[in-house]
């Protein structure tokens, strides 16, 4: 497996939480709305809405503590479970749930992390020595039973009194989806931030990533604030302003800096106004 797919890791500072079993912590964001943070990895961020029927989990993180359980915590109806997309900071922890929706453009790309060898080494690399208190872990983590489900632009997951679109940006990887939670305008944008990688072996060109970022025109209006998987929430300039630094670097007048980034890929990088792609010059139309 290759580096990059094995190590996302690990900035240890954490925000301020509330609830927490001293491995993850969960903060209320919005009406039966929470965030979850996984201790010891880099800011990264998982999601719990919950409607009148049923409740669902954005992203799994690494997955190294027992995360099905501390969501139990938070809501007690039936779970779904959505990936943002296939990197193992969004699905390792796939492997504790029965059933896990993710895009069928990053379901293959997913199915690694759901090998208990896999997720072995990925603890040994990302944890670095961190240990898990034997009262968070997962109680089993020999065998993954979970059947992932491809998701599809504009799916609707029905929570009972709140609705939640699936909306596809690939880009970021080939999988990547948004979240629209229509009653509450939130949108959830997984790795899509104020500094998004586009450099990845499977990441795509600019031009497609450009493309993806305007089919969320179609949702003007239905959304005011971003929900990323790393970082704090921002407001919904973010997306003009990666769709401006899009341009900036097609029509050849982007400035192509080296990047050099923690988990040792690297490409060159564009800055517009609030946000920076870095991107594989490679990989431009």
């Amino acid at each position: 497996m290759k580096k990059i797919l094995i190590v996302l890791a690990l900035g240890l500072s954490t925000a301020s939480f509330g609830q927490t079993n001293g491995w993850y912590t969960a903060k209320s964001i919005g009406e039966k709305t929470w965030v979850i943070n996984e201790k010891g990895v880099v800011d990264d961020n998982m999601y719990v809405l919950e409607g009148s029927d049923s409740t669902l989990l954005i992203d799994c993180g690494f997955g190294f503590g027992n995360l099905r359980d501390f969501v139990k915590t938070i809501s007690s109806k039936p779970l779904i479970v959505v990936n943002t997309h296939f990197h193992p900071d969004h699905t390792g922890g796939n492997y504790q749930f029965p059933k896990v929706y993710i895009s069928r453009s990053d379901l293959d790309l997913a199915t690694p992390f759901l090998n208990p060898d896999v997720r072995k080494q990925l603890a040994g690399m990302a944890l670095n020595g961190i240990q898990i208190p034997d009262s968070v872990k997962y109680p089993d983590t020999s065998l993954a039973n979970t059947v992932l489900q491809p998701v599809y632009d504009k799916q609707i997951f029905k929570l009972g009194g709140r609705d939640i679109t699936i909306i596809a940006v690939p880009g970021h990887s080939p999988g990547s989806i948004f979240l629209l939670d229509n009653k509450n305008k939130f949108l959830f944008t997984g790795d899509n931030t104020q500094t998004t990688w586009l450099f990845f072996k499977e990441s795509l060109p600019i031009a497609t990533y450009l493309k993806s970022l305007e089919h969320l025109d179609a949702f003007n209006g239905q959304f005011n604030i971003l929900f990323a998987g790393h970082g704090p929430a921002t407001g919904i300039g973010l997306l003009s302003d990666l769709k401006g630094c899009c341009q900036k670097i097609l029509s050849g007048n982007s400035e192509a800096k080296p990047y050099h980034s923690f988990i040792g890929q690297d490409g060159v990088s564009c800055t517009y106004n609030t946000v920076t792609i870095a991107y594989d010059p490679n990989k431009i139309k």
